[in-house]
């Protein structure tokens, strides 16, 4: 099973998930900033809805960041895609119950090691 089909099918059997609470911030200089940032970094959807809320929460002055780490997954359904997805950060907004992405990265130096 590739890693886009094991990752949507257990996106959609999770009972924390709700794939509706993302909402793409648009830029008014460029208005397709994230989408085209998440096909350049070979980001999926699926994962973005994992690392927000699976991840571990930073704050960044206004923003808020969520960065998958080993000790965010270990024990859940998606530890075995843990290689695949460690590192993945996303930085957004909360809105009531939408969260505004503003974009999303891999963060090399947490993807370089593993800790528990």
């Amino acid at each position: 099973m590739s890693l886009d089909v094991g990752l949507e099918a257990l996106v959609e059997a999770d009972p924390i998930i709700k794939p509706d609470s993302i909402d793409i911030l648009i830029n008014e200089k460029d208005p397709l900033h994230v989408e085209r940032k998440q096909q350049q970094r070979a980001i999926d959807d699926n994962m973005i809805l994992i690392a927000l809320y699976y991840g571990r929460k930073e704050r960044t002055y206004q923003d808020i960041s969520y960065t998958i780490v080993d000790r965010s997954l270990v024990g859940t359904d998606y530890e075995k895609y843990l290689s695949k997805l460690r590192g993945l950060t996303i930085i957004g907004r909360w809105d009531k119950d939408k969260f505004h992405l503003i974009t999303s990265y891999w963060n090399f130096l947490v993807k370089s090691r593993k800790r528990y």
